[in-house]
């Protein structure tokens, strides 16, 4: 009884010493086969970073180094700041900003009270650097020292009060125009316009719904996207809409059999031009009039993220590892 005792202390010990190891020497992988892959971004040195359940990985040339963010969480979001070169963590457990120079990182973890809520699902970021956190209840802005809530939304009255995509999950978030859009859980697309930064609200926002902005909008929206052309992309649980201009129910066009799969999670436009939408069974690659499918080689089918480095070189997430195409 004393031996069973002595060797459970012994590998407690092994397992803590270990663990130790790992968060002082960083973890080197020479790939990330089987790990499911949420999020991808390249940096300003055409570095990839990829977020999983395990954590966050940055591409070296010996494999992948494990970045100590300090949380043991999965990571579920990345997005790049690219002017002050930041890289906006999202996981399970809250936000995490790393600050990137050259090979080293320093990470801080917002605190839980500045956000809406604690598990953040997408990062969006504009080109006035002003931050954008979907979450699974609601949605965060950050601009400087100012983080805002709630209350996103100007009455006829005059007064602010919480907006309807204040009460759900966002799973993505993209804007054009003065036009944002948040991919919510449950409760389709929400066009938000008006953006008054003088007050921090919209004047107003609308539900998107089929058929009246596009048949193929679902109630589940999983990501939104914006184009070089201008051109706003919606996917879901049935297919794609391509939506062109402010007025929602005009110049829509959807998408379905078109594609591999109508389950649509990620959106990517590629140095070319040419728009790549991530199905859970593989990729369809857009021309600007036909769509072209892409499965072979995937390390698996369910395709998660896709980023592309400014020579074109692509990086695809999977559910089961990342691949990358010249």
């Amino acid at each position: 009884m004393k031996k069973n005792s002595f060797l459970i202390l012994f590998a407690l010990i092994s397992i803590v010493s270990c663990d130790d190891d790992h968060k002082n020497n960083p973890q080197i992988v020479t790939d990330l086969n089987n790990q499911n892959v949420t999020s991808l971004a390249i940096d300003n040195t055409n570095a990839l970073w990829a977020g999983t359940d395990s954590g966050l990985y940055k591409k070296v040339n010996s494999g992948y180094q494990q970045i100590d963010i300090k949380s043991d969480a999965g990571v579920t979001a990345l997005g790049y700041e690219k002017p002050n070169n930041i890289l906006w963590v999202g996981t399970t457990e809250g936000l995490i900003k790393v600050t990137l120079a050259g090979n080293k990182t320093s990470s801080v973890a917002i605190p839980v009270e500045n956000m809406s809520y604690d598990s953040v699902s997408s990062v969006y970021v504009t080109q006035d650097s002003e931050r954008w956190f979907g979450t699974g209840y609601g949605v965060t802005r950050n601009l400087l020292e100012l983080w805002q809530k709630e209350k996103f939304k100007k009455n006829l009255s005059g007064t602010i009060s919480a907006a309807a995509f204040e009460k759900v999950g966002i799973n993505s978030i993209a804007s054009w125009d003065g036009d944002f859009y948040f991919a919510s859980n449950g409760r389709s697309v929400y066009r938000a316009y008006g953006w008054n930064s003088t007050i921090s609200a919209f004047t107003g926002a609308t539900q998107l719904l089929k058929p009246y902005n596009g048949t193929n909008l679902s109630d589940t929206a999983f990501v939104v996207f914006v184009d070089s052309q201008s051109r706003q992309w919606m996917g879901g649980r049935e297919g794609l809409v391509m939506h062109i201009g402010h007025d929602p129910k005009a110049e829509n066009t959807s998408f379905y059999s078109e594609l591999v799969n109508p389950r649509v999670h990620c959106i990517a436009e590629a140095p070319d031009g040419k728009i790549w939408a991530g199905t859970e069974k593989g990729i369809s690659i857009y021309d600007g009039t036909n769509w072209t499918p892409l499965t072979a080689n995937l390390p698996n089918n369910y395709v998660t993220a896709i980023a592309f480095e400014s020579n074109g070189k692509t990086w695809i997430g999977t559910k089961a590892g990342i691949i990358s195409l010249d």
